[in-house]
């Protein structure tokens, strides 16, 4: 290839990466206008309200269960970055991490600079902070894969919109995305080869550490799923119609690059879901910002701000100790 095709392409993909947003948000705001512009903020209040305290305490403990999930996958990724933290460092880090990555996008950026926070005063490089998010990042690939994959083969009698794909076709696409963890753990068992990451070869995660990392990334995106799902009258669609919606559209939201798939992730389920009352929709879409975003996000900024204190208290001890 010449330089000169070489040279057109990356512009092209420049382009593309400029332009893709735009539309992904252009066509998510235009749906969710069309769908919402019949309703009041009444309806959709009327729908929140019938909720009820099991509901919510049910997407309260789903929540916790996904950040116990998201905690457990930190501490195996400082085990493969050879990097050493306590328990709780690794808590509260890989908390404001994900808490943050959530509501403003860039994951593996986000991420990493929250991590290198709390993690460089034990030792650990700014890089290793990032073999961390990418760890992460690949048990929400795999996660994600894999309840796709189980969700469609569960539902493969989808109607969007009017559009029945062929259920056979539907089949394959989901034997399809569960192939990817499955790959990935053949990778690490079988070949033990290694990745590069910032110029650096790093060792493939061994068998064990590798299927934890999948399962809990699974379990993770299996409990952010249901968080909505459980804010939804009963009968208006099945786990598995809102997972595989859930999953297409925070893929979408991922790649529109707009903070936490803001008006994307919205507007692709209303589009995979049509047989679901808009309303109801609302308020489950209202209530699932309102759990897993801005509460985590929260309790993560109130959790810096109070470290950030212990710090400059800290430094202040130790300065009139030298002092003396």
């Amino acid at each position: 290839m010449s330089a000169d095709h070489a040279g057109h392409g990356v512009m092209l993909r420049r382009w593309v990466a400029r332009i893709a947003p735009v539309v992904l948000l252009s066509l998510a705001g235009w749906v969710l206008w069309r769908e919402f512009r019949s309703l009041t903020v009444a309806q959709v209040v009327a729908k929140a309200q019938l909720w009820g305290a099991q509901r919510i305490a049910i997407a309260g403990v789903l929540t916790v269960c996904s950040f116990t999930c998201l905690a457990l996958i930190e501490r195996l990724g400082l085990n493969w970055a050879h990097a050493k933290a306590p328990w709780r460092v690794a808590l509260l880090a890989g908390f404001c991490a994900n808490a943050f990555a959530h509501a403003i996008g860039f994951a593996l950026l986000t991420g990493s600079t929250v991590r290198t926070r709390f993690y460089a005063r034990h030792g650990a490089s700014i890089l290793a902070a990032a073999q961390v998010g990418l760890f992460r990042g690949v048990a929400f690939g795999t996660g994600m894969s894999t309840v796709l994959g189980l969700a469609l083969m569960g539902s493969p009698d989808l109607d969007f919109d009017g559009w029945r794909p062929d259920a056979v076709i539907v089949r394959g696409v989901a034997c399809g995305f569960l192939l990817a963890p499955v790959v990935y753990l053949g990778l690490c068992t079988g070949l033990r080869g290694s990745v590069t990451l910032f110029g650096r070869v790093l060792a493939l995660p061994p068998p064990g550490a590798a299927a934890a990392q999948v399962a809990l990334g699974a379990v993770d995106c299996a409990s952010t799923a249901m968080i909505g799902w459980a804010l939804l009258p009963g009968g208006l669609a099945s786990y598995g119609q809102y997972a595989a919606a859930y999953a297409v559209s925070t893929l979408l939201g991922l790649a529109s690059h707009v903070p936490g798939g803001f008006g994307v992730f919205e507007g692709s389920v209303l589009t995979l879901l049509p047989q679901a009352p808009r309303a109801a929709l609302a308020a489950a879409f209202l209530g699932y910002r309102l759990i897993y975003y801005v509460t985590p996000l929260a309790i993560a900024s109130l959790l810096l701000v109070a470290d950030g204190y212990a710090d400059r208290r800290s430094a202040h001890t130790h300065k009139d100790v030298m002092s003396q």
